[in-house]
């Protein structure tokens, strides 16, 4: 491909205390890694996804075993799944996501009961996984 960017990419990584069930700031060490700070992997760095919008209720779940890492819990990964699972494949298919952003809130367990909700406006898929009317997870799919 040569010179021609062909994907880029911007993410918050953090530890999962397996103890205390919560998240902690990720601290490697990163002197090893070739570093581009007058360059930006994308348009817009990652951001938190706005949750104060209508939204229609999409899907019901319980999480059940194969939804579970290594941690026994439904990480990002699975919600993205969920999320995806519940829309037209074709503009997927056809390369017509310019960009998403997803934002992990809280983690699920096996046997626990979540909503799906989403909503459409103008070029932009929304989606919110709640438990008890708490969000776990939103995703932003951004359209061409």
């Amino acid at each position: 491909m040569g010179d021609k960017k062909i994907i880029g990419s911007v993410t918050y990584w953090a530890v999962f205390n397996t103890k205390n069930r919560r998240a902690e700031a990720l601290a490697l060490p990163h002197e090893h890694f070739e570093k581009y700070p007058d360059r930006e992997a994308t348009a817009e760095s990652f951001k938190k996804v706005n949750l104060a919008r209508e939204a229609q209720l999409h899907s019901e779940r319980k999480v059940v075993l194969s939804d579970l890492d290594i941690v026994n819990h439904a990480n990002n990964v699975k919600y993205l799944e969920w999320c995806l699972d519940g829309i037209d494949p074709r503009p997927i298919m056809k390369q017509q996501l310019q960009s998403f952003d997803m934002n992990f809130m809280r983690e699920l367990k096996m046997g626990d009961a979540v909503q799906l909700f989403t909503a459409q406006e103008d070029k932009q898929t929304f989606f919110s996984i709640n438990k008890e009317d708490a969000p776990c997870f939103a995703l932003e799919l951004n359209w061409k």
